[in-house]
């Protein structure tokens, strides 16, 4: 039993040894030199699909065809009520709503671009817009979709609309 009990806190100790052991160091790890250059390669599989004007028509929609059945399930809840235990009040649920912080009206305020500019300038306007603003030292600029401007920190335009 004493060899058995030897041998095995032998073993542990190599192991904790091997583990501690420190890693060589990394200019011995041989890197490859990185590939440079372009390289080409012949296409693997071409895929055919027939002609646009050979694919069948899709069935037309046709207003009887809708099924108008629709399902109500009731709802599940997660928690459900034990038979002939009275309900407990939920210890984290607040009871009152703390108090807003008032915020400070705006410096500033003044009317950006609009979808209609895009349409003045590209003769089409994009729905909805993506109106995004950055503010710097002394300009805030403006982007909506295509369209962008430069305003003073007063709000007064420095460039006309542009692409």
């Amino acid at each position: 039993m004493n060899r058995r009990l030897l041998r095995a806190a032998g073993v542990g100790l190599l192991a904790v040894a091997g583990a501690l052991a420190p890693a060589p160091p990394p200019s011995s790890v041989r890197a490859e030199p990185a590939a440079t250059g372009r390289r080409a390669f012949a296409a693997a599989h071409f895929a055919v699909s027939p002609r646009l004007r050979d694919l069948p028509p899709e069935p037309r929609f046709r207003p009887e065809d809708v099924v108008d059945d629709v399902r109500v399930r009731p709802p599940r809840f997660f928690r459900v009520e034990a038979a002939g235990v009275a309900p407990s009040v939920d210890a984290a649920r607040q009871a009152s709503l703390p108090e807003a912080a008032a915020l400070p009206a705006p410096s500033v305020s003044f009317d950006g671009l609009s979808s209609a500019d895009n349409g003045a300038l590209f003769g089409f306007r994009v729905s909805p817009p993506d109106t995004n603003g950055d503010v710097g030292p002394s300009h805030y600029v403006e982007i909506v979709n295509l369209a962008y401007r430069v305003y003073d920190k007063s709000g007064q335009p420095l460039t006309r609309p542009a692409s």
